[in-house]
């Protein structure tokens, strides 16, 4: 049950964006100058969040401000989520896909990879 309920509320993450690329009149489905965008907008949104973090050794006054990181985090969820519905993925698939994928890098950890 607690994998259906997982299910319910990524599917329902997905329903989100979409509706919201519906309102917007984005052609999501294999559209390049899309997936360049979502692409570059994620990227953008993963540099947001590292500003967040104290990543950088030499600097002695750093603070990670969990709130901000956890923003750039959602922010760059949208653009994956976005990136996904561009490929073709539904929250099923997805799952599925990433299941099948993540099992392989056990298999590659137990193995030495």
């Amino acid at each position: 049950r607690e994998k259906e309920n997982k299910m319910d509320k990524l599917q329902n993450l997905f329903f989100l964006q979409e509706k919201l690329q519906e309102k917007l009149n984005n052609n999501v489905y294999h559209n390049q100058e899309f997936i360049n965008i979502m692409t570059l907008a994620a990227i953008d949104e993963l540099m947001e969040a590292i500003r967040e973090t104290p990543w950088k050794p030499w600097k002695k006054q750093q603070e990670f401000n969990e709130t901000t990181f956890k923003k750039e985090i959602i922010d760059l969820w949208h653009f994956i989520i976005n990136l996904s519905l561009a490929a073709g993925y539904t929250a099923d698939t997805l799952y599925k896909d990433f299941e099948e994928k993540n099992n392989i890098n056990h298999q590659r950890q137990k193995e030495g990879y």
